[in-house]
């Protein structure tokens, strides 16, 4: 359905709705809340479609895909020490769940991770455009650290 159908009057809602969960994440818990779903009746195919609310559901899922993409971030930043029955049992969701959203939902977590590298690099090149050298001063003290923590001296001072 899309705005030129319903404006064209393909469409008439119908006073028929259903309701079902839908399953997010806030504040590091598992947030299930019942929704009420609206449908629309197409003249032209004569059927009816579900009008999903404004907040971004899969169709026919319980999930939605921040919390998708919350359990497969959780998954992917702790995978050296979580498994997938540690994480299923964390969230409340099925193994053989997690398994099927890490094949289908790769490529988003692909775009979600580049997403969140150009916007740390654009939050760094904006700090270094406005001020440099509190940013360069703590560059500067973060290799000292890493580099001299066995004690060596380090001859060199920070910019001021």
């Amino acid at each position: 359905m899309n705005g030129k159908d319903f404006e064209n009057g393909s469409y008439r809602q119908t006073k028929r709705k259903y309701s079902r969960y839908l399953i997010t994440f806030h504040n590091g818990q598992t947030d299930i809340q019942a929704i009420e779903i609206s449908l629309m009746y197409c003249r032209e195919k004569k059927s009816h479609h579900a009008l999903l609310p404004a907040v971004f559901i899969v169709p026919k899922y319980q999930y939605s895909v921040q919390f998708i993409l919350s359990v497969l971030i959780y998954w992917d930043i702790h995978k050296d020490v979580s498994t997938a029955c540690s994480i299923a049992d964390k969230f409340n969701v099925p193994r053989s769940t997690i398994y099927r959203w890490k094949k289908d939902y790769s490529s988003y977590l692909l775009l979600y991770k580049k997403h969140l590298n150009e916007s740390v690099f654009s939050h760094f090149i904006h700090a270094f455009a406005c001020d440099p050298v509190p940013l360069i001063n703590g560059i500067y003290n973060c290799l000292k650290q890493m580099f001299f923590s066995q004690g060596r001296p380090i001859h060199c001072e920070p910019m001021t």
